[in-house]
């Protein structure tokens, strides 16, 4: 029952481990902002805001017709990308910047990037080694217990 137990623990130890990498600036209030994030390194979900409960699950970029980037963040899926959230917010961008807006809400690493909207899914990233190592630590340690 043992290994049963181990095996369980680094499965819910790697889920609960789960990040996702997005760019992020913002155009909408500050003109001469740092837009676009990518020439920046990605917001990790784990390592820069700390959620180890995966509450952000979506990056989302919102570009004028001429391809100028204007908002990219990090972002829960509620109520952010569902609903009419963000259709409602792309017509007062239509609206207040008068050209077409394009509103993208993805859930795979850096899709908020250069070819946002594209496919090429590679799903969230999995920082493992910690827990790996805790795992094999524990089961190392139950091992010699039971051998001595």
């Amino acid at each position: 029952m043992k290994p049963f137990s181990l095996i369980l623990l680094v499965l819910g130890l790697l889920k609960s481990c789960n990040a996702l990498l997005c760019y992020r600036c913002n155009a909408l209030n500050n003109p001469t902002s740092n837009c676009p994030g990518w020439h920046r390194r990605p917001v990790d979900s784990l390592r820069d805001l700390q959620d180890r409960g995966g509450l952000y699950t979506h990056c989302i970029d919102i570009r004028l017709a001429n391809g100028t980037v204007i908002y990219q963040d990090m972002t829960p899926a509620m109520p952010t990308c569902e609903g009419n959230f963000l259709s409602v917010w792309k017509e007062k961008l239509v609206r207040e910047y008068k050209m077409d807006v394009s509103t993208i809400c993805c859930e795979w690493n850096r899709c908020n990037g250069p070819n946002a909207g594209t496919s090429g899914r590679k799903g969230p990233e999995i920082h493992f080694i910690l827990p790996l190592a805790t795992a094999v630590i524990i089961w190392t340690r139950n091992l010699l217990a039971f051998g001595s």
